[in-house]
């Protein structure tokens, strides 16, 4: 069964084994274990961080319906080869086993673009019934996550892009009934908040236990997941594009994952690799990055750019058959679990006003000092000589050259009247000229002239 599991990643197929599940007495059920990641379904979850709070609110561990009279449900579990149990609340478990072929990239060109890409990673559906304002530029949803916090952390860095791998399998799904029973602690928590109260940190503890949305249906496997940060131009100088650095990223994942190097790729990555620091790897020039390991074994965290990782993570891969971590979901906001209108008003309210109070704006922080400025406040460059497609320079000592002439101090011009100053500003063929102020030996013109991308070095 390893081997096959380990093809699977490889061959990037996808499997649905049939569930062997039947109905039991509560003799039989007692002493077997429940299905891996039973307890990951039903649980708190904090939308605006992407994370699950640990906390229960929907009961997993009651697995007899009817009492210790009534029955339960035992399944074969033939990924493990074991028979185990259901929660009475959960629904629909099936064994469904899902590889990537191989590595998944993306190139990300601004810390908007990362906000962006977390918050559409969410089923839309965790808005219903939240009345959350439809607000142009703004992020919801993930705004908080770590990868988001990654990429904000380098938002007043000079131009950063982002590069982002991902890999994994998934092998189980299920989901809670429509009407799923709470477990006592969360009931309890719900009885102690007050709808009419003015004072708001009742609600705020309780968000902070239980988050904003509960998992209705999850699948679970296993993922691990990079988001590298790239100084763009000063890769640039070194005439690497991050687009190429992705790519080698990529080779160098992709051997530890496939355990052997991809030979086209590793070829042109080789000669790329001429352009770094000597004996350095891609992985270690451009290491600011923010890991996660979902499932199995996490203490593996850096294993997918680790050139002797290979072994570790196919432990790693075998290991989240049995120790599955969320690799996909479905949330419901809290507010519908609440019978009492009152407080299930009051508890929208102050999700929305969570919700809210933590998002982020995605417009551009600055304007683009050369070029156009995209949607997603990178930007770009066409035409200049000294600068590439990214507005970047091409090679050292070129810069954004503005000169600003200030004032004058004792000019001396007419003779029977003060002076009438102007001042001309040349850079190569590029002129310009102030206006006049008359009569004045101390002129102030705080005359601004943007002369563009020049080169300083043979110039002073």
């Amino acid at each position: 069964m390893a081997l096959l599991l380990s093809l699977s990643l490889l061959c990037g197929c996808v499997s649905v084994v049939t569930s062997s599940c039947h109905v039991t007495s509560y003799t039989e059920c007692q002493g077997v274990p429940f299905v891996p990641g039973y307890n990951l379904v039903g649980e708190g979850f904090d939308v605006v961080h992407l994370k699950a709070t640990g906390s229960a609110v929907i009961d997993v561990k009651t697995f007899m319906s009817g009492g210790e009279q009534g029955n339960c449900t035992l399944c074969l579990n033939k990924l493990l080869n074991q028979t185990q149990k259901l929660p009475a609340s959960v629904k629909d478990w099936k064994i469904q086993v899902r590889c990537r072929r191989s590595l998944s990239s993306k190139v990300l060109s601004s810390t908007q673009s990362v906000l962006r890409e977390t918050s559409n990673s969410l089923s839309a559906s965790w808005k219903v019934g939240l009345g959350l304002p439809a607000v142009a530029h703004v992020s919801l949803g993930g705004s908080h996550s770590s990868s988001s916090s990654f990429a904000q952390s380098h938002s007043k860095s000079n131009k950063v892009s982002f590069v982002s791998h991902k890999v994994g399998c998934s092998y189980y799904r299920f989901r809670v009934h429509s009407y799923p029973p709470l477990t006592k602690e969360f009931q309890d928590s719900l009885h102690r908040l007050t709808p009419s109260s003015k004072d708001n940190s009742d609600f705020e503890h309780f968000l902070s236990l239980y988050g904003t949305h509960y998992l209705r249906q999850v699948t679970l496997g296993g993922q691990m997941r990079s988001l590298t940060a790239v100084q763009t131009c000063e890769a640039s100088l070194n005439r690497l594009s991050t687009r190429t650095i992705n790519n080698c990223l990529s080779a160098e994942a992709e051997a530890v994952i496939k355990g052997v190097k991809v030979s086209a790729a590793a070829s042109f990555c080789k000669k790329q690799a001429k352009k770094l620091q000597h004996g350095h790897s891609f992985s270690g020039t451009f290491s600011d990055r923010s890991v996660e390991v979902l499932g199995g074994d996490s203490s593996v965290g850096g294993v997918l750019f680790n050139p002797h990782g290979a072994a570790a993570f196919q432990k790693w891969l075998h290991s989240i058959r049995s120790l599955p971590g969320l690799v996909q979901y479905k949330l419901t906001p809290l507010f519908r679990l609440v019978r009492n209108p009152r407080l299930r008003s009051r508890l929208r309210k102050e999700i929305k006003s969570y919700i809210m109070k933590n998002a982020v704006s995605l417009k551009c922080r600055r304007p683009c000092q050369a070029g156009v400025q995209a949607q997603d406040c990178s930007c770009s460059c066409h035409g200049h000589s000294l600068v590439n497609a990214d507005c970047c320079p091409q090679e050292f000592g070129v810069a954004q050259l503005k000169v600003v002439v200030v004032r004058g101090e004792g000019l001396y011009g007419d003779i029977f009247s003060k002076t009438d100053g102007y001042v001309k500003v040349f850079y190569k063929n590029q002129g310009a000229t102030s206006g006049v102020i008359w009569n004045n030996d101390f002129p102030i013109w705080n005359f601004v002239v943007r002369i563009g991308s020049a080169k300083l070095i043979s110039r002073t």
